[in-house]
């Protein structure tokens, strides 16, 4: 079971009092249900001045680029938001070879819409997985916040990694940024 192939993947964010009050990077882990690292979500280089403004609460609308690496380290996706005042925004999903995947855009308050590089549309989030945001839990003796990603089974090629991409930076799409 990998990143690309697991039915369920395991979203954590550390959610304990200190990370959740002066957090400026994002960073999740993410697992399958047998409780394996499948990949980390990591800021690349750091939100560096970027980390002012996410900590005054506006995480939403400074830029991200995170980058994806399993376990070995090697890099599994790019994700890329630029600024934008009220949040959200278009997000580039990168493959591991730099090429473009397609962009995610939030549509209203919570549809995400999958799009192939050219712009075309491949549906909505919610039509080719099921997402659980928030649940409390804990991984090795702290508190994370856990999002659950069910992706349907007939789902491959781009859709499920634009898909996965969406589940993985929810928050950045989502135009809450960095909190948990």
């Amino acid at each position: 079971m990998d990143l690309f192939s697991a039915p369920a993947l395991l979203i954590e964010q550390d959610a304990g009092v200190r990370t959740s009050f002066f957090n400026t990077a994002y960073a999740v882990d993410v697992y399958d249900e047998r409780g394996t690292l499948l990949a980390r979500v990591r800021d690349r280089g750091g939100p560096g001045l970027k980390g002012v403004v996410r900590m005054v609460d506006e995480p939403g609308v400074t830029p991200y680029d995170l980058t994806v690496t399993l376990p070995d380290g090697r890099e599994a996706l790019g994700i890329r938001k630029g600024f934008h005042w009220l949040g959200g925004g278009q997000v580039t999903v990168t493959g591991p070879d730099g090429a473009p995947v397609g962009s995610l855009a939030r549509k209203f308050a919570s549809a995400i819409r999958l799009s192939d590089p050219a712009g075309r549309p491949l549906g909505d989030f919610t039509d080719v997985a099921a997402f659980h945001y928030g649940e409390l839990a804990k991984r090795d003796g702290r508190r994370v916040r856990r999002n659950t990603l069910r992706l349907h089974p007939d789902q491959t090629g781009p859709t499920r990694l634009l898909a996965i991409a969406a589940g993985l930076a929810n928050n950045v799409v989502s135009g809450r940024g960095n909190k948990a």
